[in-house]
């Protein structure tokens, strides 16, 4: 439990602890009181003022303002009676009432002081007026001062508990709305992984098809489309397992990177009859689903890449473990010459956005005599 949920806590026990207690001494206050001969009249204030307290207790948690009133006159009744009262029962019942009216968070602070400095005045003035000794309402207004430096101390908790019942909300409210935010964007990955995995297996399908046309219909070469055919259907499958892959990722149970990129550069040499070489170095380390997509994802748009402007030449996947980061390199010869009918498209973009995606980076250029592309994310 947080330090603002255990204060919440306290102060909903509090809440009732404090008028029970409070009704409790009133009542035994009242049981051993005594009242002189001809002073009956002590008795209603003393009922009056127990008749309030509980008209408070009753309405205070549904109307905590409007229950003020009946607390500060269950305060202000009894100390009339002061200098009548023959033992402390008036200063104690004023004592006890004050203390809660000014541990409450609904009155203000002159509200408090305008409270004390009444029942002290009517304290002093009642003990004037029954020929009391200075030492006894001297006495009594130091009770008085002592019980609202206490009320006072206690308000300051209550505001502290206030504020750290808003810090409980904002810390919930702040939660769900992260909760929220990362459902969004996982969902938003999901959909940009299904659109990629489908663009690039349709593109893919679209140019076989096409092949395959040529081949039958131009060229009359039923062996090539065949090959062509197969090809498609590779294509076709390897489709259907990269968006199991995508599906895969809302399980978290997306298979283990090298194992993915060792099945991935071995299909790539198969299908473009070119020396494809996967290596590992270090120890391997478990990813999140989203950076392990990311990384395969960028090695595939690599590897399409050096198949479009490095034709046939050897292609090398190496991926590292160094210490706090997991790195992919994938490597080819430059084009001997520019393809003069090459339209520039959005590959490195989309890896560049991709990568970003999982807090990594991407660094891509020629590198002497090879492409290469370097992919870092933290793990």
């Amino acid at each position: 439990m947080t330090e603002a949920a255990s204060e919440e806590a306290e102060e909903r026990r509090w809440r009732w602890a404090a008028p029970a207690a409070g009704t409790a001494l009133l009542a035994v206050t009242q049981m051993t009181a005594t009242v002189p001969a001809g002073a009956g009249w002590l008795w209603v204030l003393y009922a009056v003022s127990s008749a309030s307290w509980l008209l408070w207790i009753g309405i205070s948690e549904r109307f905590p303002r409007a229950a003020l009133l009946p607390l500060a006159a269950a305060s202000a009744v009894p100390a009339f009676g002061t200098g009548a009262a023959t033992d402390g029962t008036a200063v104690i019942m004023t004592c006890i009432t004050l203390a809660a009216f000014a541990s409450r968070l609904e009155p203000g602070t002159v509200a408090i002081i305008a409270l004390m400095v009444f029942d002290a005045a009517a304290i002093v003035a009642s003990s004037l007026l029954g020929h009391r000794p200075s030492e006894a309402w001297l006495g009594a207004l130091g009770a008085v001062v002592i019980v609202v430096l206490v009320g006072f101390t206690r308000r300051g908790h209550l505001t502290r508990v206030a504020q750290a019942e808003r810090l409980l909300h904002q810390e919930r409210l702040a939660h769900t709305r992260g909760v929220r935010a990362a459902t969004l964007d996982e969902r938003t990955r999901i959909a940009r992984e299904i659109h990629d995995v489908v663009a690039h297996s349709l593109g893919a399908l679209r140019v076989q098809l096409e092949v395959m046309h040529t081949l039958l219909v131009e060229e009359d070469d039923t062996e090539g489309a065949l090959r062509s055919l197969a090809l498609s259907r590779s294509l076709a499958d390897q489709g259907l397992s990269d968006v199991r892959d995508a599906v895969a990722a809302l399980r978290e149970d997306v298979r283990a990177l090298p194992d993915a990129l060792n099945e991935l550069v071995r299909t790539f040499g198969r299908e473009h009859d070119t020396p494809a070489e996967f290596t590992m170095l270090g120890e391997h380390r478990d990813l999140p689903s989203a950076q392990t997509i990311a990384l395969l994802r960028i090695c595939r748009e690599a590897l399409t890449n050096a198949a479009k402007h490095a034709a046939g030449e050897a292609v090398s996947v190496e991926l590292e473990y160094p210490p706090d980061e997991v790195r992919l390199h994938v490597r080819n010869p430059l084009a001997a010459a520019p393809d003069p009918g090459h339209t520039p498209g959005y590959g490195l973009t989309g890896m560049r956005e991709r990568i970003e995606l999982v807090d990594g980076t991407l660094v891509t250029g020629p590198d002497g005599r090879f492409w290469d592309v370097t992919a870092r994310v933290p793990g």
